[in-house]
């Protein structure tokens, strides 16, 4: 039997966020578009992977929903022509001409200015969505990292675009987005004057038991004991890329796990995979010096009012945006949010070993962090 855990495969068992796909569902209908903001390995894909799975059966009468993937990594070239040539051509990738059979070309018409040749492309392919789909079609397009384009794109032109294309222009019932990224991502849609700022903000989170439980018994049908249970779930936070990473080195040898057998399997992870270098990069001063705060608690957990009173006082307005950052990382447990603790133990050692352990930032000076690093540390149990 292959072994059902692969934690590198986008949608690999998936499992959770049945609540969050009804609720995209729902706003799709109602003419809404989404970003979903999670950090890295914490499930962006596998959730646009989902959507592209289940959107076209979804009951949504009248509406019928065609779901669009583009992988901005996956192109060529990010410039807003390409971007737009994506867009069409995967609006149009079904779509044949009555009369010949031949499928309609891929390129929208060649323009100086991409966004109205886009537009004028779609003036003459409608009728033949119309005919394919009915006139209710929606084509919901799912863009992963759309914050990456910001480093090619020479300003917001494409955003500003998208937005035009979303809310006012003569196609606006038949588009809908779908956008992953992580922190730049936040600064698209934030209120105001940022070019995506129509999107409805999403964020990823670590697994409920529930879920955690579930994803479990796709390879371990009888569960693991309390014990060695309540060890996975703590090594990990609950985390999908880390459980699903844990057990697919417990599925090797599945029989007779023993807690042992766990560590062993958490440090042949780390020395395999390296994302923690990559999550670390992604925080701020305010998200180091929180999260460093929870770490040095007994019990990596504190009232959100006594975490308030030992930052430094240029952070404390900002704590807010650094916790729902932590968590969208999947390295706190925030379900309450007067008590965030820390999810993953593999990550608070690793982060202890790995992160500044006298941070300027911390101490009241705004200068940027200064980083050791050591070699990783041995799993907490």
């Amino acid at each position: 039997m292959m072994n059902p855990y692969n934690c590198t495969e986008p949608n690999n068992a998936f499992v959770g966020y049945d609540r969050l796909l009804q609720q995209l569902q729902d706003g799709f209908r109602d003419g809404h578009s989404f970003a979903i903001i999670g950090g890295r390995r914490c499930g962006k894909t596998s959730l646009l992977r989902q959507l592209e799975k289940v959107l076209p059966d979804a009951d949504v009468q009248p509406l019928r929903f065609l779901p669009r993937y583009i992988d901005i990594q996956g192109l060529d070239k990010v410039t807003i022509e390409t971007l737009f040539e994506a867009v069409y051509s995967q609006t149009v990738r079904d779509i044949e001409t009555a009369r010949s059979g031949r499928s309609v070309s891929s390129q929208p018409v060649a323009s100086d200015k991409p966004y109205q040749g886009f537009l004028s492309s779609m003036d003459d392919v409608k009728p033949l969505l119309d005919e394919k789909y009915g006139g209710d079609w929606v084509v919901v397009l799912l863009v992963d990292e759309l914050d990456a384009a910001l480093a090619s794109l020479p300003n917001d032109q494409f955003f500003q675009n998208m937005r035009n294309l979303l809310m006012t222009s003569r196609f606006h019932r038949h588009f809908r987005l779908v956008a992953s990224g992580v922190g730049n991502l936040t600064d698209l849609i934030s209120s105001g004057s940022s070019p995506l700022n129509n999107l409805r903000a999403q964020y990823l989170t670590i697994l409920s038991v529930k879920q955690a439980r579930k994803l479990l018994s796709f390879g371990f049908a009888e569960g693991f004991d309390d014990d060695l249970e309540q060890m996975l779930f703590r090594m990990t936070g609950r985390h999908p890329y880390l459980l699903q990473g844990l057990l697919e080195k417990l599925w090797i040898d599945k029989n007779h796990l023993t807690k042992n057998d766990l560590k062993s399997s958490a440090r042949a992870f780390l020395r395999e995979h390296h994302d923690f270098h990559r999550w670390l990069e992604a925080f701020g001063d305010t998200e180091r010096a929180v999260y460093k705060i929870l770490t040095e608690t007994l019990d990596r957990s504190m009232d959100l009012r006594d975490i308030r009173g030992r930052l430094a006082p240029h952070l404390k307005q900002k704590i807010d945006n650094a916790l729902t950052t932590l968590s969208y990382h999947g390295v706190i447990d925030d379900s309450d949010p007067d008590e965030p603790q820390v999810s993953s133990a593999l990550f608070c050692d690793w982060y202890k070993e790995n992160a500044p352990i006298a941070s300027k930032a911390e101490k009241g000076n705004p200068s940027p962090v200064q980083e050791t690093v050591r070699s990783p540390a041995t799993p907490s149990t």
